[in-house]
């Protein structure tokens, strides 16, 4: 079986209790973390079993051999780290918001465009039934937030 190989950046709380944890369940290798914080990195390495640890995105780009990106942080983060990934045709996961402006983030759905690559952002549940029912209750199309295909 293939893994992916995954470039993580970000080891704050969120991605530390939250996302590294679900890597377990995925067909990847965390071969790469990377954050300001070298402490942090190293401690993430350690935990999640990632090969590497950087303190720079730039190097790790370089260095690395990626199938893909991740990458939680401050919104400004996600615009910054993603254009680079996305530059070299890596598909990337950013938490949300995607970036700080609407501007910004049409302009990473253009580069994964011109790339022929995939940008994704977590939203958790905005989309979930419960929520999706917002779209429905006033009259609006039952397909809104794809809540016809979501479960409690």
């Amino acid at each position: 079986m293939e893994f992916v190989r995954l470039g993580f950046v970000g080891c704050g709380t969120h991605s530390t209790n939250n996302l590294y944890p679900m890597l377990k369940y995925a067909r990847c290798r965390l071969v790469a973390v990377c954050d300001l914080n070298r402490e942090l990195a190293e401690r993430n390495a350690r935990m999640f079993g990632a090969e590497s640890v950087y303190t720079n995105v730039d190097v790790m780009l370089a260095e690395q051999k990626l199938d893909g990106v991740m990458v939680v942080g401050p919104d400004v983060v996600h615009y910054e780290v993603a254009k680079k990934a996305l530059a070299r045709g890596l598909p990337v996961f950013v938490e949300k918001p995607p970036a700080d402006s609407l501007e910004k983030t049409r302009e990473m759905v253009k580069l994964a465009q011109k790339h022929q690559t995939l940008l994704m952002t977590g939203f958790m549940k905005r989309h979930g039934l419960k929520h999706g029912r917002r779209f429905t209750d006033d009259g609006g199309d039952r397909n809104a937030g794809g809540a016809s295909q979501c479960h409690d």
